[in-house]
C-alpha cells in the first residue's frame, strides 16, 4: 500500500507540473499569436492609404504638385483654392491598382466621383515592427497634371484689354494686323496707326472675365470673334454729320450752294477741291424734295478727336417731269469722317459705302 501511494503522489506532481507547463506554453503561444496579429494588422498597406485619404478632406497644406502650379499674373491663388475644392468635391475613395503594384510596393488610385485625381505609392517602412514585418507608409503621391489653358483676345491697338480688373501688358501681343485703311480719310488729322492686335496669355486654370475699353473708358463689343471700335451716343455729332451729308446731296442736284457745304469742311481737304471742280451738266426740274428713310448712326470713335458716322437716306425729288410718277429717288449711303479741332467738329471726307 505504501508503494502505491507514493507512485500516485509522484504522478500527480508530474501531471500538475505538466499541466502548468502546458498552460504557460499555451499562454505564451496565445500572447505571441496576439502580438503577431496586432503587428500583422498594423502592417497592412491599406491602413496607410486609408489614413492618407482621410487626411485629404482636411488638408491644410496643398500637395507639392499643386503648390508649384505656375499661374500667370492675372490668375490668383483663390483660383487654385477653387480648383482644389472642385477637385475634392465628393467622397474620396481609393482602389488598389494591380497593374502598377509590384512586390511590397502597392499603388492605389485615389478617386473622387469616379475620377482618378491622384496615384499614391505605399511601401514598407524601414523600421522592423516585429516578427520581421514592417508597417507601410505612403511614400509618394502624384496628382494628375493640372491642365492650364490659354486666353486669346483680338482688339484694336488703341484699346486696353482687361482680365478681371488688371490691364493686360502689351508684351503679350503675339500678332499685329494691317493698319485700318479708314484712317486715311482723316487726311493727316489722325496721328499714328491703328490696327488689330492679338493677345495670348498662358497659365489659366479658368478662363478670365474679359473686358476691352477704349480711351474713353467705354467697353467695346465683340463682333466676328474680335473686339471692334465702339460707337457712342452723341446726338450733336450725328446731327452735324447728317446735315453735312444732306447739304452735299442738295449741292449735287443743284439745290444747294457750295458755300453751304464748305462751312462744314476742315481746311485744305481733298473733298473741297473736288467740290470746287464739280460741274453738274444736267438738271432735273423738280418742285420739291425730301429725305426719307433716314438712318443716322452713332459716331464710331477712332480716338477722342477722330470719328466716323454712317448716314443713309432716300433723297426724293418731286414734280420731276421725266419720271412716270413725278418722283426721282436717289439712294444715299455715306460714311462721314469728322475731326475735332480746337473744340469744333469739322468734316474731313465723305465716302460712298
Amino acid at each position: 500500500m505504501g508503494k502505491s501511494r507514493k507512485g500516485t503522489i509522484a504522478f500527480r506532481v508530474i501531471y500538475g507540473l505538466l499541466t502548468i507547463a502546458a498552460i504557460v506554453i499555451i499562454a505564451v503561444v496565445l500572447k505571441t499569436l496576439w502580438d503577431f496579429l496586432q503587428v500583422y494588422e498594423k502592417c497592412q498597406p491599406e491602413l496607410a492609404i486609408k489614413a492618407y485619404t482621410k487626411e485629404m478632406t482636411s488638408m491644410d497644406k496643398l500637395p507639392e504638385e499643386l503648390e508649384n502650379v505656375k499661374l500667370n499674373e492675372y490668375e490668383d491663388r483663390e483660383a487654385l483654392t477653387k480648383y482644389i475644392d472642385s477637385l475634392m468635391d465628393g467622397e474620396i475613395v481609393y482602389k488598389r491598382n494591380g497593374k502598377e503594384s509590384d512586390g511590397d510596393t502597392t499603388v492605389y488610385d485615389i478617386k473622387v466621383n469616379e475620377n482618378v485625381i491622384a496615384r499614391a505609392t505605399v511601401v514598407p517602412s524601414p523600421e522592423d515592427a516585429g516578427f520581421g514585418m514592417h508597417e507601410y507608409v505612403v511614400s509618394d503621391v502624384r496628382f494628375g497634371q493640372v491642365n492650364l489653358s490659354s486666353c486669346t483676345v483680338t482688339a484694336p491697338s488703341n484699346a486696353t484689354v482687361f482680365f478681371g480688373d488688371k490691364a493686360v501688358d502689351k508684351k503679350y501681343i503675339t500678332k499685329k494686323g494691317t493698319p485700318y485703311k479708314d484712317t486715311e480719310y482723316f487726311h493727316g488729322y489722325f496721328e499714328g496707326e491703328i490696327y488689330d492686335v492679338t493677345y495670348k496669355v498662358d497659365g489659366f486654370l479658368y478662363q478670365p472675365e474679359i473686358t476691352v475699353k477704349d480711351s474713353f473708358g467705354n467697353e467695346l463689343e465683340m463682333k466676328d470673334g474680335k473686339y471692334v471700335l465702339s460707337a457712342h451716343e452723341n446726338n450733336e455729332l450725328t446731327r452735324f454729320a447728317l446735315e453735312f451729308a444732306q447739304n452735299y446731296s442738295k449741292f449735287v442736284v443743284n439745290d444747294g450752294y457750295l458755300s453751304t457745304v464748305t462751312e462744314y469742311l476742315a481746311p485744305d481737304m481733298p473733298l473741297l477741291e473736288e467740290l470746287q471742280t464739280f460741274e453738274n451738266t444736267w438738271h432735273n426740274y423738280h418742285t420739291d424734295y425730301d429725305f426719307i428713310d433716314v438712318d443716322a448712326g452713332e459716331p464710331l470713335f477712332y480716338n477722342e478727336n477722330c470719328a466716323a458716322v454712317k448716314i443713309s437716306y432716300d433723297h426724293v425729288l418731286y414734280g420731276v417731269q421725266s419720271s412716270e410718277n413725278g418722283e426721282l429717288h436717289s439712294k444715299a449711303d455715306y460714311t462721314v469722317y469728322l475731326v475735332n479741332t480746337d473744340g469744333n467738329w469739322l468734316v474731313t471726307d465723305l465716302r460712298l459705302n
